[in-house]
């Protein structure tokens, strides 16, 4: 994806953070800032994306919603399942925290919350669970 194409779908054209060139070839990196800290960082070589990632940045459907977790769904995730695997146990989509992406690896945290501060997050790579951990699940 060319850079002109990553501003027309983020709205502006962000800021440059840093920039070099090598060998003929020019690299910079930008960052997109919005409001609770939220963060895109895109990184490009000679205009074209070669990796991304982002923080704290909330999605805008229902899929947030808190869900029914206990420690039993927990317990049922396992290394190497699939995000849609891990959605169907815990009965949400839950919301992702954070991605990023670097070469042909894409790296993703989801978090599910529930009543009384109950909360799973799962980390995929190349969407399969490499590790999980929850807090106050009964």
């Amino acid at each position: 994806m060319k850079y002109d194409e990553v501003v027309k779908i983020l709205g502006s054209a962000g800021t440059e953070s840093s920039s070099s060139s090598s060998a003929g070839n020019t690299y910079k990196t930008y960052k997109w800032e919005g409001s609770n800290n939220a963060r895109i960082m895109a990184s490009f070589r000679n205009e074209v994306l070669t990796s991304k990632n982002q923080s704290s940045v909330r999605s805008t459907s229902a899929q947030a919603t808190k869900a029914d977790l206990t420690m039993a769904k927990y317990d049922q995730l396992q290394t190497g399942m699939s995000l849609d695997e891990t959605v169907k146990i815990i009965g949400s989509e839950g919301s992702q925290t954070s991605s990023s992406t670097s070469g042909s690896f894409k790296s993703t945290t989801y978090k599910w919350e529930g009543d009384k501060n109950a909360r799973i997050y799962v980390i995929f790579r190349d969407d399969k669970i490499t590790s999980k951990s929850q807090s106050n699940l009964k």
